[in-house]
């Protein structure tokens, strides 16, 4: 797992269904470590790069029985020094285990596998590439928002009826200033922030009480992005552009899961920059 919240969120879904199956789920991070429970540990482990650098510095026992990792979210990693590092983890865990390992690299949002493929592994690694289509039409408007009221209003319009509705700004001070905007005006459901910087159990009482609902408005940074269960989505609101392709598939890709169509209204809350060649 890239980060310690999608790890928290798998160990919820898949405790219940894997204990039926009498396999053991742990997880280690930075908040948590189920290594350390000897007598039984975990046959299948949940864990960040951080925390495998760990397991392997210790030499970690259980570190010589691995037969496979999966790599789950791989863009959040793809060319970045954390993706470097797990790539070099990989093969220091090689080295460790008894076994042969087989690697599983996954993603929703990628466009150049070969690319992430030679990153990851080499270019002299053989990796069997999988690519399976996909396609879901883009319902999208575009509002000039630079005037703060008009994205209470989008708010409100949005909210006149029963509607889940996820927003994404770029930074801590965004959220909260839109937060502050949405909660000064009178609006008929609850509305949540989520970000980085709260603590582990308040952005899990967010997570928990937005999945819930079904009528609350969320504003999120990145934090959101990822695969984190937080329920089905009727829209997604941008508030401004995400720094990356791969930010503003996933983004887009958190709304109407169920359905063929994603709904998305992009607020342009800044002026475009024009280069001076072109003023």
């Amino acid at each position: 797992m890239p980060t310690k919240a999608l790890a928290n969120d798998l160990m919820v879904r898949l405790s219940g269904p894997l204990s039926h199956l009498g396999i053991r789920l742990g997880n280690r991070h930075g908040d948590r470590d189920d290594v350390r429970h000897r007598s039984h540990p975990p046959q299948i482990l949940l864990t960040t790069p951080e925390s495998l650098d760990v397991l392997l510095f210790n030499h970690e026992q259980s570190i010589r029985s691995v037969n496979a990792i999966v790599v789950d979210e791989v863009h959040i990693l793809n060319n970045t020094q954390r993706g470097l590092h797990l790539s070099i983890l990989l093969r220091r865990l090689q080295e460790q285990s008894l076994n042969p390992i087989q690697v599983v690299a996954l993603s929703a949002t990628l466009a150049n596998l070969e690319n992430t493929k030679r990153f990851l592994f080499g270019p002299d690694t053989a990796v069997d590439l999988i690519l399976v289509p996909g396609q879901r039409t883009i319902d999208a408007k575009i509002l000039d928002t630079r005037d703060p009221r008009s994205f209470v209003k989008l708010i409100q319009k949005l909210m006149e009826h029963p509607t889940k509705l996820l927003v994404f700004a770029d930074s801590r001070q965004q959220c909260e200033t839109l937060a502050g905007l949405l909660q000064s005006e009178p609006l008929p459901c609850t509305v949540y922030t989520h970000y980085s910087s709260l603590s582990p159990e308040v952005r899990s009482h967010v997570e928990h009480d937005f999945a819930s609902s079904a009528f609350a408005v969320c504003i999120a940074t990145s934090t959101l992005e990822l695969g984190i269960d937080i329920g089905d989505i009727d829209a997604v609101v941008l508030w401004g552009a995400p720094n990356s392709v791969e930010s503003l598939l996933q983004r887009i890709g958190r709304g109407n899961r169920r359905m063929q169509k994603s709904s998305v209204v992009a607020c342009i809350s800044e002026p475009p920059l024009i280069p001076e060649a072109l003023k």
